[in-house]
């Protein structure tokens, strides 16, 4: 079960702890303002370590039944290591599929909320929230969907390994889909943009533009579908059938 924050507790203190463990992650250094106050609790101002780099969060959480509760944070992480997040935080793995053919230092400002399962879990369906994940410089390498999107466009460079630069990926997240905000990157000494949705099963529907060198001014749009695994690149724009189905939270 999920838990029990006492109905009547009111406590109002600062918590220092060197080293907390939850599910598989390891926090160390946690510092902040905690309130335990009518089935919630709230973090205000705290800062930790996580996977190497600073972190600061204010979150709440608020237990429902012994099997349910809700949850709501919004966290500023600087310069961590996007590939040991993926290997080490499962709902950055799910939420950044690219990042397990990434490395470099990104940033992340995001709020998330939703419902938390009897296994302290987040049920995804019922996550909403939306932020920022930028970057200076990341390296891809192994990543399908460029080299799927290289040999489409003829334009064999943009496989293999590319460099990704000042990028800046603004998305909002419900019901399971992730929605991502038109995006412009460089990759390979090109020019390109995206924008759609991405499913939390990686389903894809991006609409993508690759601009040719050397001003990006001619440019050839496509239409990436599939998955992250297996994506499936058509030239041209999409279609309406290509949408994902959205799934809403049973419980709303």
């Amino acid at each position: 079960g999920v838990i029990m924050v006492p109905k009547n507790m009111d406590l109002d203190f600062t918590a220092e702890v060197k080293t907390i463990k939850y599910a598989d992650i390891i926090i160390t250094d946690a510092k902040g303002h905690l309130v335990l106050r009518n089935d919630s609790m709230l973090l205000k101002e705290t800062g930790f370590t996580l996977i190497g780099a600073p972190v600061t969060m204010n979150a709440s959480y608020t237990s429902i039944t012994p099997q349910k509760a809700a949850f709501n944070y919004h966290i500023v992480a600087n310069d961590f290591d996007i590939h040991k997040a993926y290997k080490n935080i499962k709902l950055f793995h799910d939420l950044v599929s690219m990042a397990e053919h990434a490395d470099g230092l990104v940033s992340l400002d995001y709020q998330l909320g939703g419902i938390l399962n009897s296994s302290m879990m987040p049920v995804y369906p019922s996550l909403k929230g939306g932020g920022v994940l930028s970057a200076k410089k990341i390296r891809m390498a192994g990543f399908k969907l460029f080299d799927a999107i290289g040999k489409e466009s003829k334009q064999d460079s943009v496989g293999g390994s590319s460099d990704v630069s000042k990028v800046a990926i603004k998305s909002t997240i419900a019901n399971n889909i992730i929605n991502i905000e038109r995006t412009k990157i460089r990759m390979a000494g090109f020019r390109a943009r995206f924008e759609g949705q991405v499913s939390f099963s990686s389903q894809l529907n991006l609409k993508f533009r690759l601009g040719l060198p050397p001003l990006g001014l001619i440019g050839i749009p496509m239409t990436i579908t599939g998955t992250g695994e297996t994506p499936a690149i058509h030239l041209g724009k999409g279609k309406e059938a290509d949408e994902l189905q959205e799934v809403a939270d049973k419980d709303d």
